[in-house]
């Protein structure tokens, strides 16, 4: 399955949503042992804080800068847009649901998109490391690698202290 389509991607954003919206309804009814709030403690909060800073600038600064820099090439030019489709979906979700709902609904919802977008990471190295006369190879490669260690991180931050704070 190819992560970087339109039909693929747009699937997973819908299917996404429709998860987020049954567990929002599970927790409600108390099938799901998860809290409304995130019980994070201040220290947590504070990292919490500055890795957000840090998301906005890895997570969408330096991918800006890979498009705008790219941007005659197609192939990364469509990459790039995905990704960012599914950084925008992730954000429009989190203030509605969230809004909607209760807050601690902003660590599935992470975690689920966090996954999704390392796969169209991993697939997008894949794909760019077989093109050969691709511009600044090197360059785009290793924004690649950076953007798959980062959302990596992510995910490890929020199974190891944002999963922990909403468990019932």
């Amino acid at each position: 399955m190819n992560l970087l389509q339109r039909k693929t991607t747009i699937a997973a954003i819908i299917l996404a949503t429709g998860l987020i919206l049954l567990a929002a309804q599970l927790i409600q009814i108390g099938a799901l042992p998860l809290t409304t709030t995130l019980n994070y403690s201040s220290q947590d909060r504070s990292l919490i804080r500055i890795w957000l800073q840090l998301a906005g600038l890895m997570g969408v600064l330096l991918p800006l800068v890979g498009l705008i820099g790219g941007w005659r090439d197609r192939q990364l030019r469509a990459i790039l847009a995905y990704y960012f489709l599914v950084i925008l979906a992730q954000l429009v979700t989190e203030q509605v649901v969230t809004n909607l709902y209760f807050p601690s609904l902003v660590v599935l919802i992470g975690i689920l998109y966090t996954l999704w977008r390392t796969g169209q990471l991993w697939q997008a190295h894949q794909q760019l490391q077989r093109r050969h006369h691709l511009p600044h190879r090197r360059l785009i490669l290793t924004l690649i690698w950076i953007l798959l260690a980062f959302w990596s991180a992510n995910l490890l931050l929020l199974f190891g202290i944002s999963l922990p704070a909403i468990m019932g």
